[in-house]
């Protein structure tokens, strides 16, 4: 019979620990060789992926590379989330590195999303890095890092648009942390070296004249050639569309890309521009799509 008096009395309450929050984990590494059967053609020779990571080789019939189309299967980062990409291309390689579609970078309990990308460019290997714009979301947090390491010989185009918010759907990213960090060695010299750090209040810090006068997509790259000094005569003929302001400089092995822009579609014509400008080719498939 109850007594009035509770079965739990005099016992100490029990503890509620917060639930451990499920992170996306992701591991992918490629290695790419020139094909002996096709002259001019490469081929993957190792392929590796785990957990949100992956890596598809569509076919591409405007140019002899070989495409790789990186997918997030989470559908975006957040805080916790860690992506790590390792690359190598082979001696005479012909590659062009993408993404399906625009990473997006979500609010942030805790922590930032980490994202490293490691690529060895050996003997002549050309490499176009142009992975479409990564959308950054109003109080997420990315910690990126982006490392190169060529041979004399090696060919690289680099470019790393992103974009704060989206403006069709009205959005404003007041508040955020997004730190990207470019290291280029040539022959094991460091030859580029990069550092963007953004946090706190991020849209008053865009709308300062000298960083981005109000812009809402920015990007930079980076070019190594051994014709920079000729490429550069090239992209100075080049007229930007109107809400983009731009430059590159030489300095010497490499050329120095910045821009700032409107919007994103203004950004993706700027990209198009430089990417038609140095190698000829238009941009990947993936961002019609």
């Amino acid at each position: 019979m109850f007594d009035g008096t509770s079965p739990f009395s005099g016992a100490a309450p029990a503890e509620i620990s917060s639930p451990t929050l499920q992170r996306t984990r992701g591991q992918a590494r490629v290695a790419v060789e020139a094909d002996p059967s096709r002259p001019g053609r490469s081929r993957v020779t190792e392929l590796y992926q785990s957990g949100a990571a992956k890596i598809r080789m569509p076919r591409i019939y405007d140019h002899n590379g070989l495409e790789l189309v990186a997918i997030n299967t989470a559908g975006g980062l957040t805080g916790g989330d860690d992506i790590t990409l390792d690359m190598r291309l082979g001696p005479g390689t012909n590659t062009v590195y993408t993404t399906q579609a625009s990473e997006k970078i979500y609010r942030s309990i805790y922590g930032a999303a980490s994202v490293t990308n490691t690529v060895i460019l050996e003997g002549d290997a050309s490499l176009i890095w142009m992975p479409q714009e990564t959308i950054f979301f109003n109080r997420a947090a990315l910690n990126r890092k982006l490392g190169f390491s060529l041979e004399s010989g090696a060919r690289l185009l680099a470019m790393e648009p992103m974009m704060f918010g989206r403006q069709a759907m009205g959005e404003t990213v007041e508040e955020g942390t997004w730190r990207d960090s470019w290291r280029v060695k040539l022959d094991g010299k460091l030859v580029f070296a990069d550092e963007t750090r953004l946090g706190g209040k991020i849209s008053e810090i865009l709308s300062k004249t000298g960083i981005a006068d109000g812009a809402l997509a920015v990007a930079s790259g980076v070019y190594i050639g051994e014709d920079a000094e000729q490429i550069i005569e090239s992209l100075k003929t080049l007229e930007w569309p109107d809400g983009v302001q731009a430059g590159a400089s030489l300095s010497e092995s490499h050329i120095i890309l910045r821009a700032v822009a409107r919007d994103g579609a203004l950004l993706k014509l700027w990209g198009a521009q430089v990417l038609k400008c140095i190698t000829g080719l238009g941009l990947p498939r993936t961002w019609n799509c």
